[in-house]
C-alpha cells in the first residue's frame, strides 16, 4: 500500500514538474524574444539616429555620450569611437576647445548662463534651440556658425533619461544673408 501511495505521489509530483517546466520553457521564450525585440528596436533607433544629415549626439542623465552619429564625426573629426563612453563636457570640446555645458545640457537644468552663451535661444515646450557663433579650428578670424535643437529622452514611465542634441552648420546661410543686407543698405 505504502509503495503504490509513494508511486501515486512521485506521479503526481512529476506531472507537477512537467507543467512547471513547461510554463517556464514558455516564460524563456518570450523573454528571448522581447529581448530580441528589443535589440531590434535598439538597432533601428541607432540606425535612425546614424542616418540622419545632422551631426547628432545622445547623452545619457550622467552625460555620458551613448551615440555620435557619422554626420558628427565628419563635423567635428573625431570618431564615435573615441567619443562613445565619454563624459564631463568632453562633446563641447570639439566645438569650444574645452569642456563646459552646452545646448543639450539645458535639457537638464535652465541655467540663464548657458543659454546667453547662445545668439539666439528658443525654448517650445521640451525642445531647446540655439545659434552660436565658434571659433573655426586652425584659425582666429574665421568663425563658424551653428544651429542646435536639443530634446530631453524619456523612458516608458516618463523618467528623464537622455537627451539628443542635432547641430547643423548655418555659416553659408548667415553669410548670404549678411551679404543681402549689405546689399540692401548700399542700394538704399
Amino acid at each position: 500500500r505504502y509503495h503504490d501511495e509513494l508511486e501515486q505521489r512521485v506521479r503526481e509530483r512529476t506531472s507537477e514538474l512537467m507543467v512547471s517546466n513547461q510554463a517556464l520553457s514558455m516564460e524563456i521564450e518570450d523573454r528571448n524574444r522581447a529581448e530580441m525585440a528589443l535589440r531590434d528596436s535598439e538597432r533601428r533607433l541607432s540606425d535612425i539616429i546614424e542616418f540622419l544629415p545632422d551631426a547628432t549626439f545622445v547623452i545619457d542623465r550622467d552625460g555620458k555620450v551613448i551615440a555620435w552619429n557619422k554626420s558628427m564625426e565628419t563635423m567635428t573629426g573625431i570618431a564615435a569611437r573615441d567619443m562613445l563612453g565619454r563624459g564631463n563636457y568632453e562633446y563641447a570640446v570639439p566645438f569650444y576647445g574645452e569642456r563646459r555645458p552646452i545646448l543639450i545640457d539645458l535639457v537638464f537644468s535652465a541655467e540663464d548662463e548657458i543659454a546667453r552663451r547662445y545668439a539666439s535661444f528658443q525654448k517650445r515646450g521640451d525642445i531647446l534651440s540655439g545659434e552660436s557663433y565658434i571659433p573655426r579650428h586652425g584659425s582666429s578670424r574665421e568663425k563658424l556658425y551653428l544651429s542646435g535643437t536639443a530634446a530631453p529622452l524619456y523612458d516608458f514611465q516618463g523618467n528623464l533619461v537622455g537627451a539628443i542634441e542635432s547641430i547643423r552648420d548655418i555659416t553659408e546661410r548667415k553669410r548670404a544673408e549678411e551679404a543681402l543686407r549689405y546689399r540692401d543698405a548700399i542700394l538704399e
